[in-house]
């Protein structure tokens, strides 16, 4: 396979498949969902998720004012409600989800309208939001879960029973203007052993740096910077890693171990 360089005013097209996920939300009595192709996991601890909104979308004023979200995953079989989710704003088009066929739940934690039609729902309490060009970056933690019982006992999808919506982006036929979604018909499913083979010694010895990072920031904690700099650089010493990364695992043992550090913390 040979690469070949294509103008960048491609570059969304050839960005997709996405999954996509209905952004569902309730404020001043009026409930509407949207279609998002752009969102992404932003943190473990917290639960945190970005879901990127137009300021014009129905939706973002439905975010923005209640301060909650629901974010639903939906199978392949509801492709014909699809446009319901993303051709038609509530603002013009009132109660478009109960128009278009969807059944509303509410979340146990947050209330927030959920589709009861999605294979995994997730109530969102919003704790930021960023400006990211022309739209905004909706960021959420997660609150509660709520998912259909077709995974296996790692919580992994059971691929011959889902059959997720994909979005291929919109194209245009016979002087129309449609968007192409997809999902698939057969699946194929491997299991690849993590850090397996000459990958192990390498995997076991940053896990290791790391640990002793977290530990050793935790237990003195709470540092100054310089405290905390001098701890890490000693460890990176033995581990025959740069000084000049010291910054990063101070970050990392602050964000995610829980160390405590002046100007952090």
């Amino acid at each position: 396979m040979k690469l070949k360089r294509v103008d960048v005013s491609t570059g969304e097209k050839l960005l997709y498949p996405s999954k996509p996920t209905v952004v569902s939300a309730e404020y001043g009595g009026r409930i509407g969902g949207m279609l998002a192709s752009w969102w992404t996991q932003l943190s473990f601890k917290p639960f945190y998720i970005g879901v990127a909104i137009g300021h014009e979308r129905y939706t973002y004023k439905l975010v923005d004012g209640s301060g909650k979200f629901g974010l639903n995953f939906i199978g392949y079989e509801y492709v014909d409600k699809a446009p319901y989710l993303g051709d038609v704003s509530e603002r013009f088009f009132e109660n478009k989800l109960e128009k278009g066929g969807f059944k509303i739940i509410r979340g146990e934690v947050l209330n927030v309208p959920l589709l009861g039609d999605a294979y995994l729902a997730l109530e969102l309490k919003l704790v930021d939001k960023v400006s990211v060009g022309d739209h905004d970056l909706f960021i959420g933690e997660v609150m509660s879960i709520y998912a259909a019982e077709i995974y296996d006992e790692n919580y992994t999808w059971l691929l011959d029973k889902i059959k997720p919506l994909f979005y291929m982006g919109r194209i245009k036929k016979d002087g129309k203007i449609f968007r192409r979604y997809a999902s698939w018909v057969g699946t194929v499913s491997r299991d690849v052993e993590f850090a397996g083979g000459i990958l192990r010694d390498s995997h076991l010895k940053r896990y290791s740096l790391r640990r002793e990072v977290i530990t050793r920031l935790r237990e003195a904690s709470p540092l100054s910077m310089d405290e905390a700099l001098d701890i890490v650089k000693d460890v990176l010493r033995r581990y025959g890693v740069d000084e000049d990364d010291a910054i990063y695992y101070v970050r990392e043992a602050v964000y995610s171990g829980g160390a405590m550090v002046e100007g952090l913390s």
